[in-house]
């Protein structure tokens, strides 16, 4: 009872979370909305990424930034000196 009592509270932090920043995001796409309530559905912080992108300092970019980051690589594959496009991104 009690670790379903945890994993019920974790669910519903995360889900906060996600609240909480999808509010603080003023320019959001509802494809970006749709993703990102996957991603948290699926268990995961709307702080960290599936990339497993971080910044300078090492920590986990956030889910959104990450998503816009990659969609740039695809779309301009040069300005991060990718070569022959970027189907792995």
């Amino acid at each position: 009872m009690n670790r379903i009592y945890n994993e019920n509270a974790a669910i519903y932090a995360l889900q906060e979370d996600m609240r909480s920043y999808e509010s603080a995001i003023a320019d959001l796409s509802d494809v970006e909305r749709n993703n990102l309530r996957e991603w948290v559905l699926g268990g995961n912080s709307v702080f960290d990424n599936p990339y497993h992108m971080s910044d300078d300092n090492g920590r986990p970019i956030n889910y959104i930034e990450a998503l816009r980051i990659t969609a740039d690589m695809r779309e301009n594959p040069e300005l991060y000196g990718i070569q022959g496009g970027a189907s792995y991104v």
